[in-house]
Order: C-alpha cells, then sequence, then structure tokens
C-alpha cells in the first residue's frame, strides 16, 4: 500500500539502523543527511589522514637509513618513449577481477584495492576478494615512470609481490619498486595468493 505523508521543517523521517521495509520517495523539497552520520564519516577521513602520516614519516625514516643501499633496476624502455601498459591476470581469480583479460591500464596512477561499501574507498580496479583477505581495501597503485612503470604501495596488510620483490607488508619494501623489464608478474598478497597478474609493457 502507498501512503503519503507531510512533514513539517525539521522533523525526523528515518533514523541510521531503525526497523522497517518502508521506502521512501521525496516529492518534494529535500532532506538532509543527520549531523551525527557526518560526524562519523569524517571521524573516518581524519583517521585515514593519522594512518597516512604515520606512513609516511616512517617511509622517510627508512629511506633516510637506507638511501645509499637502494638501487633499482631500470626499465628497458628509453627515457620518455610512449607506452602501453597491460595487466593480464595469469591465475583463474586474476582473470576473472579483470574487466578484459589481458585488461589496457588507461589511467594512472591505476589504484587496485579490494572492494567494499566504505564510501570513502577509492580504485580504478576493484577485487571482490574473499576471506581470508590477501587484497587490503587500499592495496597497491601503478603508475608511470619516465623509466618505465612503479609500484606503489598503499599501505596493505599482506603487501605485494612485484618482480620477485616483496613490497609493503609487515616486512617489505615501503618505498617504490621499479619494473624491471618488458614483462613480469604481480601478485597481490603473500606468495599464495590466487591473485596473480602479469604486468607487459608495450610500446605505441
Amino acid at each position: 500500500m502507498i501512503t503519503s505523508n507531510h512533514y513539517q521543517h525539521a522533523d525526523i523521517i528515518i533514523k541510521e539502523n531503525d526497523p522497517g521495509e518502508t521506502a521512501y520517495i521525496i516529492k518534494n523539497r529535500i532532506v538532509r543527511v543527520a549531523k551525527e552520520i557526518i560526524n562519523k564519516i569524517l571521524k573516518v577521513l581524519f583517521g585515514r589522514l593519522q594512518k597516512s602520516n604515520a606512513m609516511v614519516s616512517q617511509i622517510n625514516e627508512e629511506s633516510s637509513k637506507t638511501k645509499d643501499k637502494l638501487c633499482f633496476p631500470l626499465c628497458d624502455i628509453p627515457v620518455n618513449s610512449n607506452f602501453e601498459v597491460l595487466l593480464e591476470g595469469v591465475t583463474h581469480r586474476a582473470g576473472k577481477s579483470l574487466p578484459n583479460n589481458p585488461y589496457h591500464i588507461k589511467k594512472f596512477p591505476f589504484r587496485i584495492g579490494r572492494k567494499t561499501k566504505d564510501p570513502l574507498s577509492f580504485n580504478h580496479l576493484y577485487i571482490a576478494d574473499k576471506k581470508p583477505y590477501r587484497i587490503s581495501r587500499s592495496h597497491i597503485k601503478i603508475d608511470r615512470h619516465e623509466n618505465g612503470v612503479i609500484a606503489v604501495d598503499m599501505g596493505s596488510q599482506l603487501g605485494s609481490i612485484f618482480d620477485d620483490r616483496q613490497l609493503g607488508g609487515a616486512e617489505g619494501n615501503l618505498g617504490v619498486l621499479i619494473f624491471s623489464g618488458m614483462q613480469g608478474t604481480l601478485v597481490l598478497g603473500d606468495k599464495n595468493s590466487p591473485y596473480q597478474y602479469r604486468v607487459i609493457i608495450k610500446s605505441s
């Protein structure tokens, strides 16, 4: 049954977590989200900003300790050349996670993370991972570099294995890894993860 109700200014129509199966259609005027909901979103946002600042501080500290020891191989692609980047699923689950297999990455930086209902999550590729989770909500970022392609961990719990090198996680490099060839592997999570991909670089 459809009924019509009239509400006055500042009347509460429904509260979060109220039981019921009623759907509401607003015919006139506008509705406002309660202040409590906004505060929850802001609390999450500021919490993530604090986490990001802590990660940046940790990265800077580690970089200062190892700045003379780090040496990443450069890509075989000539500097400033035009090239395309393809992401190909090697395992069955990795292939199903892509819109097309192989998938042509057209926008950079390209962010990958676990599919979530979190309104503050922003990725270009959302992967519907299952428990036990291998992929974090904000996992890894792939970007172009004048010498090829780089991978940046975005605070993932398990990290990634990028061309046989650990990136992120508990014991991985917290900085940037440079892709060392025209083709290589990318594993999201630990070495037993079903999300294994091949990164392919093609001159355009």
